[in-house]
This record gives structure tokens, sequence and C-alpha cells, in this order.
């Protein structure tokens, strides 16, 4: 089962009035919190959720489970940022004596879908980012290309000058929106969508043999 359900009993579902500390302490969220330098600083008005959450799991019988919490929220020291976008989570487990002793425990397919909206909603998101950075490359190659062929029916030096001078800015932010469009936004939605399918061969496993976790 999720072991920090399992440590931790449910907390409050309206986490208005909750400070970002309280969030992690209670609700174990590791991503999207105020308290990381890595949070996306537009995300209260590019997202329809921009409230922190636990995304990040780990699965294990109840029985061996003897702390389950939040890890590496502080700042690496002499650089003042965080380790990562998504805090960790830490869990300690008692093992057996017993040789050979099994505990046991069901997960749950709701656990699989939840986890499985969530990776949807993410890998649209990322989708809809990597779509417009790469519209704003091939935008201002648009826009580059026309400032050069407009110059040749320009006299006036002042007026080259601006154009050029902003044909050179469009095509340095194009080229940097298209390589994250290109590149780094491929790059997570590959691992998203791998993320995806190991959640989608995990719950038709669970589902249909109803593994028991050892």
């Amino acid at each position: 089962m999720d072991a920090w359900d399992a440590i931790h009993p449910s907390g409050p579902t309206d986490t208005q009035f909750m400070s970002e500390q309280a969030q992690i302490d209670v609700l174990g969220v590791t991503c999207d919190s105020r308290l990381n330098c890595f949070r996306p600083s537009d995300l209260d008005t590019t997202t329809d959720d921009p409230n922190a959450k636990r995304i990040d799991y780990i699965f294990t019988s109840e029985a061996l489970i003897e702390e389950a919490k939040v890890v590496m929220t502080e700042h690496i020291p002499s650089h003042n940022i965080n380790y990562s976008d998504h805090f960790g989570v830490s869990v300690t487990l008692q093992l057996p004596d017993i040789p050979h002793a099994k505990a046991t425990g069901y997960l749950p397919p709701e656990i699989f879908n939840s986890i499985r909206g969530l990776t949807t909603s993410y890998v649209i998101r990322e989708e809809k980012y990597s779509l417009l950075r790469i519209s704003h490359f091939y935008l201002s190659l648009i826009v580059c290309l026309s400032m050069l062929i407009s110059v040749w029916f320009v006299e006036q030096k002042g007026y080259i000058f601006v154009m050029m001078f902003f044909s050179t800015m469009c095509s340095w932010c194009g080229v940097l929106d298209g390589a994250i469009g290109f590149i780094w936004g491929r790059w997570e939605l590959r691992a998203l969508r791998e993320f995806a399918g190991e959640m989608d061969l995990a719950s038709k496993v669970y589902g249909q043999e109803q593994t028991v976790l050892a």
C-alpha cells in the first residue's frame, strides 16, 4: 500500500489555511511547493491547480513501515537552491526476522487511477507548453526573415538598426524556446509517457492477478 497513508492519518482536504511547511509535514506534498525555488513563478496563472501536490509515492507492505517523511526540503549549502524541483520521500522499513516470511498487503486500483490521472494532466500540460515553444520558434523565424528582407527597402539607418536589433532578439528568443520545446520538452514527455505506461501495466497486473505484495 501507499507508505505515506499507512503512517499518516488522512489530512484536511482544505489546504487554504495551511502553511507550506504544514502541507509538507502533514500531507506529504513534494511538487509545486512554494518553498521550492524551482516552482514556476507563473503557476498561479497558467494552471488550473497551482497548489502543492503529492505525486511521489513509495509502495510497500503496511506491516513493515516504521516511518515515512518528506526529505531534501533544505537548500544546497552555499548555493541557495533546492536539490530538485521535487522534494524526496523517505520511508524506513523493518524487515521481518523470520526467514522467508511474507507481509501481505493489497494495492487497490484506485491508487493507480489517481496516479494515472495526475500523470495525464502533466502530459497534457507539457504537450501544450512544448507546442507553444515550438510555435514561437517558427514564428520568430518568419519574423526574422521578414526583417532581414525588409531592410533592403528601408533607407533610414535608424530604422535599419531597429529592425536588425529586433530581428536579432527574435532569433535568440526563438532559438531558446525551440531548443526547450524540441529537446527538453520531448525528454519530459517521453519520461512522463514511460511512467504512465508503467502505471497502466502495473494496474493491469494487480487487477487481473490480484497480486499480493511481499
